[in-house]
């Protein structure tokens, strides 16, 4: 059972939601949502919500990046509650290091706020050069300071939404895997157990500092997002993954539970083999369930939905971008009706970010037939 109420933040129903399937409780209807909307997305289904006047227009010229930012905000607000949305996510944000010049091909360059030289590709970004070229300059990493983070989005969602906000934080493995070359880091996990031991204890106080400073700032839960996973199951062998890294990870997961907010898991990949980790480590939920991994919600709702709050597993690599309005109706129809019998399950795209590739009319006839299909359950 988690608090009713925190920072004087009344109890919206849209949260009262939330917080019963994360106690594994029947809510009055099965909460829905994701944990970001990409802006290209998010105009286009304002604009199909326009059309429906289910929502008011907003200026679309802004004079000052306080400007834009609240008009941005004010347009995923409107399509929250166009779609009948429970929940969304506001993150701490982690401002760069530094701006490098342009390269040869013009894109942008910088210092992200690790010590990484990114890129601009496209409307994401990638990593040229990590900070971390080898073990020992892991080992030595010193991370940034906390106070450089800025909070001041999860405040604003918090004090001036009625939606439950959870904020993501990593976990100590994609944390410390992100700082070197991938591969290298696998690597690792083989050659230098007892070191990425000792660093992901390191890793996982700073992430804890972080973790509670969300909550501080209003965060009503927290997802820890965790890359463990690939389609054919985790990374690492799990007695690997128990010895060097569950030991950081269950202290996140503590902390969480001591402040009264609900923690639940993020990672994509077939996950199977450990839910029951997920479990032991005192996770109140997972998210993603991805079916293209072969997760089969009914078999995870059978075996674990009395003790972890099931969220997600809508198809995001063939149903939501490629498939018919009538597919993901009847696909949105055929979850609810696996996941939510005696609580404890969240609708959401099994990637809990709704892609701008991905036709709105899809994202809408799954939230319209949420909204209808949810009630009469």
């Amino acid at each position: 059972m988690f608090s009713k109420e925190r920072n004087d933040v009344p109890l919206s129903l849209q949260r009262a939601r939330v917080l019963a399937a994360c106690s594994h409780r029947q809510p009055d209807q099965v909460p829905k949502g994701e944990f970001g909307i990409e802006p290209g997305l998010r105009q286009r289904l304002l604009g199909l919500l326009l059309k429906e006047q289910r929502i008011m227009s907003h200026p679309n010229k802004a004079e000052s990046p306080k400007d834009q930012t609240d008009r941005e905000m004010a347009e995923l607000i409107s399509v929250l509650v166009g779609l009948d949305m429970d929940l969304t996510a506001a993150n701490p944000y982690f401002p760069p290091r530094q701006d490098l010049r342009p390269d040869p091909r013009g894109r942008q360059r910088w210092l992200d706020f690790w010590g990484n030289e990114v890129i601009e590709v496209g409307a994401s970004t990638g990593v040229v050069r990590p900070v971390c070229s080898g073990i020992k300059k892991l080992l030595n990493y010193a991370f940034p300071q906390l106070e450089t983070v800025d909070l001041a989005m999860i405040m604003r969602w918090s004090q001036e939404t009625p939606f439950f906000i959870f904020s993501q934080v990593p976990g100590p493995f994609s944390l410390l895997a992100g700082l070197t070359s991938f591969l290298d880091f696998l690597r690792f996990t083989e050659t230098n157990q007892l070191e990425l031991k000792q660093l992901a204890a390191v890793t996982g106080q700073w992430l804890g500092d972080l973790l509670q400073a969300c909550i501080n700032a209003g965060a009503q839960g927290i997802v820890i997002t965790e890359d463990l996973a690939y389609n054919r199951g985790p990374w690492i062998d799990i007695k690997v993954l128990r010895q060097v890294f569950w030991p950081a990870l269950a202290e996140m997961v503590e902390l969480a539970k001591k402040a009264g907010v609900p923690v639940l898991l993020h990672c994509d990949g077939d996950v199977r083999s450990l839910l029951p980790e997920v479990v032991d480590l005192g996770f109140n939920g997972i998210h993603s369930l991805q079916p293209s991994a072969g997760v089969n919600l009914a078999t995870v709702k059978a075996e674990y939905g009395s003790r972890l709050c099931l969220m997600g597993n809508l198809d995001c690599d063939y149903l939501l971008p490629q498939g018919t309005v009538a597919e993901v109706e009847a696909a949105t129809r055929e979850t609810l009706r696996v996941g939510s019998p005696g609580g404890g399950f969240i609708l959401s795209s099994c990637a809990g970010i709704l892609s701008s590739d991905w036709p709105a009319e899809n994202v809408l006839a799954m939230y319209r037939t949420a909204a209808s299909a949810s009630q009469e359950l």
